[in-house]
């Protein structure tokens, strides 16, 4: 994969994430970056992704993402956890699908195998509203 494709394709799994992250019943929001801290009110457009880091490890083909997040009250941390891995796993698998595409891994790709293998999905709860 070229270095532009991973850029584009990072940026792709980073707001995919982030959306599903989001629309997980149990979150309050995904925690945010310095960045966003220091920008705070004045931001204008859309929410950024940030609690959400996509790295790719070129060596093995791999990505890592991680989630940080605060859960709304009322909600065990466990389950806000495992629902959004769930989620930020299936939005980045259908991502990754049509990304990979090569005649050669067709089979793979149509199975699911090639997404699930290559994707793995780190959530942290760093607090509760």
């Amino acid at each position: 994969m070229s270095g532009e494709n991973t850029r584009e394709l990072s940026l792709l799994l980073t707001s995919g994430a982030a959306e599903a992250a989001r629309s997980t019943e149990g979150v309050a929001f995904l925690r945010p970056g310095l960045a966003d801290v220091v920008r705070g009110a004045a931001r204008l457009g859309p929410p950024s992704a940030s609690g959400v880091r996509v790295r790719y490890e070129t060596e093995r083909g791999h990505w890592h993402i991680q989630v940080q997040l605060v859960t709304a009250p009322g909600h065990r941390a466990v389950d806000v956890t495992r629902a959004v891995r769930s989620a930020v796993e299936a939005r980045v698998a259908a991502a990754l699908v049509p990304a990979r595409m090569d005649p050669a891994r067709q089979d793979e790709a149509e199975d699911g195998r090639e997404a699930s293998a290559s994707v793995s999905v780190t959530v942290t709860v760093t607090g509760v509203s």
